[in-house]
């Protein structure tokens, strides 16, 4: 409309306009952020091929009342047990390697959660030099604490049993 010879848009117009430019503004950060957490969770799953829960502790909240879903023992309620757990898990193995299939993806919640879904191939050699396969699944829940995204919960299920490789020596 032209009101003294000025250009006036309409308020429901102008409301679209910003809204449209606040949404175009923010979903660009969502989705660089889902990438970067995306990422986040290869290094979290690739920090736990080095056999030692150390190397996979800075991306975990420490909690006491946290939950953890394990293959083996099933469940670890806080990081001191998750710690000392996985531990004893790994005395047996001289090589782990799980790697995240391209399915992997994160989804933001907010500014400070998000959660993300990966199905995921394992490799494993024991130290008496047997070799186990397994596929499955992972779900994790990330909380953004002091700028830094952390691991607040994570359910890891396997859909087939280790099995040796075709030629691997059994037990």
């Amino acid at each position: 409309m032209l009101e003294n010879g000025k250009l006036r848009l309409p308020r429901p117009v102008i409301g679209l306009a910003v809204l449209a430019a606040v949404s175009a503004s923010y979903l660009p950060a969502a989705n660089a952020t889902e990438q970067q957490l995306t990422k986040l969770m290869r290094e979290v799953m690739s920090s736990w091929d080095a056999l030692d829960a150390n190397a996979a502790a800075p991306y975990y909240a420490k909690d006491p009342g946290l939950v953890f879903y394990d293959i083996s023992p099933m469940k670890f309620t806080g990081w001191t047990e998750y710690y000392k757990g996985v531990g004893k898990e790994y005395a047996d193995y001289k090589s782990y390697q799980i790697v995240l299939a391209n399915d992997a993806q994160a989804h933001l919640v907010g500014d400070s959660f998000a959660w993300g879904t990966a199905t995921w191939k394992g490799h494993a050699v024991k130290k008496d030099n047997s070799v186990e396969t397994s596929e499955g699944r992972w779900t994790v829940l990330f909380e953004k604490r002091n700028g830094k995204w952390l691991v607040v919960h994570e359910h890891i299920s396997s859909v087939t049993p280790p099995t040796p490789l075709a030629g691997a020596k059994s037990k």
